[in-house]
């Protein structure tokens, strides 16, 4: 495992209390724990974009709007060319946001971590008219391994993104076929890991199920949580019929820190802001093992998982990661924001 830099603007060891203003003092009498870390130094001066949650019953709050009031401001360019649904997604602070436009992964949440482009994506629309990218199969963006992108720094992760897949087999174009599956016959079509066994790196995935698989599962859309090694993992999905015109809000929150579900933590799965799937992290008693998330070194890629088993075909884009848990009332907006689905 690498060693990282801190967050950019944190002071290690500091905890910084619900509410407290960007550039104050933590006093003994605020001192907290934050994220289930350490106790802050009396007299260190705020300057990490983060903040404490409480520790119900249930696991970690959710992002208080009155902590959000006092987060340091971003620095966006005005070449941003962001749109309404940005707006609306960035007022949530991610930790990273990749629009996709066409050519352009860079990340617009302030904290650089841009992307690359490898292959030859193509140019397509969102049902908004925002530009965003086709994956061919073959294509993939990449994202360097950074603390931000880790279900560890904080015990939570939500990934949220639009994707249209493009992958249907006549006659009648309501199976998805795409042409380089891995597994039972999937694609990963984000995922942060390329190494499984001892010594692995595997942490997350979204996955979509092919026609044929081994498994039933044509059109299931997924998402997995894993321990390093990979193997059989916890995860959630949802299996809706699907057609060539078919755009699916997906969003996916990994919740380690949560002492619910046997003090495990879960995975939730979700469309256009809709619940649908939780399961626990402790995994079963026959051929999943509980969950412990690792500060892994690979990348982070959209379109493939690690640019070598499957490859995704079809448009993504408005690509969100957070480290807390959005109310689904927020996701609903989101979902709101793109507008009217096409007929």
């Amino acid at each position: 495992m690498n060693l990282k830099p801190p967050v950019k603007g944190s002071i290690p060891g500091t905890v910084v209390p619900v509410a407290t203003p960007f550039g104050s003092t933590v006093s003994t009498a605020t001192s907290g724990i934050i994220k289930g870390a350490t106790v802050a130094t009396p007299g260190a001066v705020i300057r990490a974009r983060t903040m404490s949650r409480t520790l119900p019953a249930g696991g970690f709050s959710l992002i208080s709007p009155a902590a959000r009031a006092h987060l340091a401001p971003i620095q966006r360019s005005p070449v941003d060319n962001l749109d309404t649904y940005d707006t609306i997604v960035l007022s949530d602070w991610p930790v990273a946001y990749w629009p996709l436009a066409f050519g352009d992964p860079t990340d617009k949440s302030g904290n650089r971590l841009h992307g690359t482009f490898t292959g030859n994506p193509r140019r397509s629309t969102m049902w908004n008219g925002s530009s965003a990218t086709v994956f061919d199969g073959a294509s993939y963006s990449t994202v360097s391994d950074n603390d931000l992108l880790e279900i560890t720094r904080t015990g939570i992760l939500t990934i949220e993104a639009w994707m249209k897949p493009d992958a249907w087999a006549p006659p009648d174009y309501n199976m998805l076929t795409f042409a380089h599956t891995e597994g039972t016959g999937y694609v990963h079509w984000f995922g942060k890991g390329n190494r499984s066994g001892i010594g692995g790196n595997q942490s997350y995935t979204g996955r979509i199920y092919s026609n044929p698989n081994l498994e039933g599962r044509v059109n299931r859309i997924s998402g997995y949580v894993y321990n390093p090694i990979g193997a059989e993992a916890p995860g959630s999905y949802f299996q809706d019929p699907l057609t060539p015109v078919s755009w699916v809000h997906y969003t996916l929150t990994i919740n380690a820190a949560a002492r619910n579900f046997r003090r495990m933590g879960y995975v939730k799965i979700f469309r256009s802001g809709v619940l649908r799937d939780m399961d626990t992290l402790y995994g079963n008693d026959t051929n999943i093992a509980p969950v412990h998330p690792i500060n892994g070194d690979a990348p982070f890629q959209v379109g493939t998982r690690d640019g070598v088993n499957s490859f995704f075909q079809g448009v993504i884009g408005k690509v969100a990661i957070y480290d807390y848990e959005l109310e689904p009332e927020r996701l609903v907006a989101h979902f709101i924001a793109m507008g009217s689905p096409p007929p």
